[in-house]
């Protein structure tokens, strides 16, 4: 075996430039090349691997300062991004993973924010490594065998660049005790290009990369559950990935540019564990913001007694205007009754109000009650979604609105989200299908 290093031998002034070693059972003998004088010279081993041994300790002190130095570096770099001092920094994150075992500092992630939302800014590192690997998937993601092999290869790529605090974060919206109901992300990758809204009120999810697709599937399936379409929504690009830009002909809940309330979707129906959002272009608007409200702290307004009321089934949910009912016979979903409080915290809240129905008086008062602690009582999580935004957050146990559009020029510019479902527990024909 050839060391390259030079080292000083402790018995012999002569500095030995190449070495060839020999082992043996009590020294270790180093051979120096015809070159130099012929002679051997022994090292006594455990001076060796005493010399080895402080070339560790050396290495690992450099880490430690580089460490600390990309600290610093990043610290100053979110108090810029989120508009506080380098010492609230400090006071605000939760967790920084000095070195992960696979890359090192450079997979490092803040997690800043408190309260039901967890942001994750991802790394420049991770993302630029995610991108470069996911650029090269194509996939046909109306066709559900394309999509399979899509979401299998994006899932384990992403995964590589996760540190574990963000899956464990994932997993805790499936979690009904967990104090996280929503995860954000942050300077996620994106595809180069996204095309020019259309016009005539179309879709556009024709590109060359499908990144931002990759990266939605990929974060909501890696919570534990599976990306699902709903036979019922007929009005979106394709039933896995939902394309949403504001249009003037209105449209469904994505599409629209009036305020929407808050609301769980397909709340008419068997709604979805986690709903996921991604912003691939943030448009003219810098002011529109998505608003989260966590249904333990809107239950904590209400009177014990309305709650124990909208856990009863004396309700019933009609659907919206854009959902396809042919099915089912009627404007009504489900004819029979039914309660707006279902399990432990998920809140039946059709996005149009009008569509929540209260089937006697006592019923009609805690709707009224209802609407008015969310209105005006319950407190209020806002999130503007900028370019390489992503919000995943349980569709069970958090009700979501928008504000009004302020600025909208139909110029093929405005803002376009990505969207997708997930489901944790699927019936054998359901996860064949992947429709709900």
């Amino acid at each position: 075996m050839k060391i390259m290093d030079s080292m000083m031998d402790i018995n012999s002034p002569i500095k030995l430039r190449r070495k060839y070693v020999n082992f043996d059972s009590a020294k270790m003998y180093f051979t120096t090349p015809s070159s130099f004088p012929s002679r051997r010279h022994s090292l006594n081993t455990n001076s060796y691997r005493a010399h080895k041994r402080n070339r560790q300790y050396g290495t690992i002190l450099l880490m430690g300062f580089a460490t600390i130095f990309s600290m610093t570096s990043l610290s100053l770099m979110v108090a810029r991004n989120f508009g506080v001092s380098p010492g609230e920094v400090k006071q605000r994150v939760v967790h920084w993973p000095v070195a992960s075992r696979r890359l090192g500092s450079k997979s490092a992630t803040v997690h800043v924010g408190e309260g039901p939302i967890k942001t994750f800014v991802l790394s420049n590192f991770a993302r630029d490594k995610i991108y470069r690997q996911v650029a090269g998937l194509k996939v046909d993601s109306s066709k559900l065998l394309e999509l399979e092999s899509f979401l299998e290869e994006s899932k384990e790529i992403v995964k590589e660049y996760l540190d574990p605090d963000i899956l464990y974060a994932l997993k805790q919206l499936h979690n009904t005790s967990s104090p996280i109901s929503a995860v954000h992300f942050r300077n996620i990758p994106l595809d180069p290009y996204v095309p020019p809204n259309p016009t005539d009120g179309g879709v556009s999810l024709h590109k060359p990369t499908f990144v931002a697709e990759a990266m939605l599937t990929a974060m909501g399936e890696l919570s534990g559950s599976h990306v699902v379409g709903y036979s019922s929504e007929k009005a979106y690009s394709n039933p896995w990935i939902h394309e949403g830009f504001p249009r003037n002909s209105g449209g469904s809940a994505l599409t629209k540019a009036a305020e929407l309330s808050f609301h769980q979707d397909m709340s008419y129906t068997e709604p979805p564990d986690v709903l996921g959002l991604v912003c691939v272009r943030e448009g003219h608007d810098t002011e529109v913001q998505t608003e989260l409200i966590d249904n333990r702290e809107l239950f904590e307004t209400l009177p014990e007694s309305v709650v124990s009321l909208l856990r009863e089934s004396r309700f019933q949910i009609k659907t919206s205007e854009w959902v396809d009912t042919s099915e089912s016979g009627g404007n009504i979903v489900n004819n029979d009754r039914r309660p707006i409080l279902a399990d432990a915290a998920s809140l039946a809240l059709p996005v149009d109000w009008e569509n929540m129905i209260g089937l006697d008086p006592s019923a009609q008062d805690a709707v009224a009650r209802l609407q008015h602690a969310i209105q005006s009582e319950a407190p209020k999580h806002y999130i503007h979604f900028a370019e390489g935004d992503m919000l995943l957050f349980s569709n069970v146990r958090v009700v979501h609105a928008r504000t009004p559009y302020k600025d909208l020029r139909f110029d093929g510019m405005d803002r376009v989200m990505y969207r997708s479902y997930f489901k944790k527990s699927l019936t054998k024909q359901q996860r064949h299908r992947r429709m709900v």
